[in-house]
């Protein structure tokens, strides 16, 4: 499915000290996040796709273009010595993207020079320029607006996206240009941030926690929570059972809390942080009873204090989430007395750029499916079939209207298989 809508780009441009920086350049993503989908070793990667736009007052001769999807890796803590840091970074990816021209009007042409040893520019299929960045080729940018296509797949072995106190992961995607003036060239150059988040496969994130235990003879102590991840404003419902195995044994209250381990790895020296959330849910007990149980709800929402960000793991950084139970016991006649018993439980907080609908799949309907008579679906079937493409091929006279196919719903299976 080829989304046709665009996220604004937050990218930082330089041209002159009179040109308001957006109005140059932008960077737009199809999708305002880059979504894997499984484990480093289940993930096919995802596509990252956008658009360049150019906006120019004046024709320019530009003589390099460069696209770059890159990302590192860092990470920053004290060592104890006179208050100094230890910094450590680490590169992931670079990778050079490959731009396609498609000009918005007639009015808008990009004309090569003619000392240009370069081919000419093929829309919609062939890279815009070389890598070579010699200064006697250059192309001429007639003034307007010029549109500059990309779509590259990332691997799916790379690590999500991180922003914590003492670490990140992040990637960008720079685009920059030279462009010859009278006397001599320059450079602009613009980025902006890509966002990867990694979802867990279903039968994780879906799956129902089950938890039973004996403590020393003393109780019995069981605990189920309908699924393992959960989103920022989710409420948890938490069903708690607890049997006491002796008579002197009397239970006055479970309390739940949130914990967010932190940890840092770098040179098989961890370091590990925790915070625990202000936010707490208590259910007490005002009687003995043979049987103890009860169902808690535990609101994400009301943890922001400690909500610095989603569960990930990464080789460097690693954020996990549990909920801390603390059961208030008293057991008289014994040394034990009263006291406190935790149990620990590990659940999955999602990222808040990603809901339930975010990963569905397409609806069969879906007015942007592109039938192959579609320009689009031409562009990019001859980007990645190259010169095999037959680009005469049609839709054998389906009525389509160019991607309006909702009636034209897939046969039934019952129908379709004989």
């Amino acid at each position: 499915m080829i989304s046709t809508r665009l996220f604004g780009s937050n990218s930082n441009c330089t041209f002159d000290n009179y040109t308001p920086l957006n109005d140059i350049i932008q960077i737009n993503l199809f999708d305002p996040v880059v979504i894997f989908r499984g484990s480093v070793n289940e993930s096919v990667g995802s596509l990252l796709r956008g658009e360049i736009i150019l906006t120019l007052d004046k024709p320019l001769k530009i003589s390099y273009i460069e696209c770059k999807f890159f990302g590192g890796t860092k990470i920053v803590r004290p060592n104890g010595v006179l208050g100094t840091i230890n910094n450590y970074e680490e590169r992931i990816i670079s990778q050079n993207i490959n731009l396609l021209s498609h000009p918005t009007s007639q009015s808008t042409t990009i004309t090569p020079s003619s000392s240009s040893s370069l081919l000419p520019i093929k829309l919609f299929s062939k890279p815009l320029f070389s890598s070579s960045r010699d200064k006697k080729n250059y192309y001429i940018f007639s003034s307007g607006v010029h549109k500059l296509s990309f779509e590259t797949l990332l691997p799916g072995s790379l690590p999500e996206s991180v922003k914590s106190y003492s670490g990140s992961v992040e990637y960008k995607l720079k685009f920059k240009f030279d462009y010859i003036t009278t006397f001599y060239s320059k450079t602009l150059s613009s980025d902006r941030e890509v966002e990867i988040i990694r979802i867990l496969s279903d039968y994780i994130n879906y799956s129902g926690i089950e938890l039973s235990r004996n403590y020393d003879q003393i109780m019995d102590f069981e605990l189920s929570i309908p699924k393992k991840s959960y989103s920022f404003d989710e409420t948890i419902p938490i069903n708690i059972k607890i049997v006491p195995l002796i008579k002197q044994f009397k239970l006055y209250s479970v309390e739940c809390f949130l914990l967010q381990k932190t940890t840092y790895m770098e040179n098989d020296d961890d370091t590990e942080t925790v915070k625990c959330s202000d936010y707490n849910n208590i259910f007490n007990f005002d009687a003995n009873y043979k049987i103890y149980e009860t169902t808690m709800n535990f609101e994400l929402s009301k943890c922001n204090d400690i909500f610095t960000h989603h569960s990930v793991d990464t080789p460097l950084i690693r954020i996990k989430h549990e909920l801390r139970f603390c059961l208030f016991i008293n057991i008289t006649n014994r040394r034990y007395g009263k006291s406190k018993l935790y149990v620990n439980v590990e659940i999955n907080l999602l990222s808040r750029s990603v809901k339930n609908d975010d990963v569905s799949l397409p609806k069969y309907d879906d007015i942007s499916f592109y039938c192959p008579c579609h320009p689009e679906y031409q562009r990019i079937a001859e980007f990645i079939l190259g010169d095999s493409y037959n680009n005469g091929k049609s839709c054998n006279n389906l009525t389509c209207k160019f991607g309006n196919l909702a009636s034209n719903n897939p046969p039934q299976y019952s129908k379709a298989i004989q």
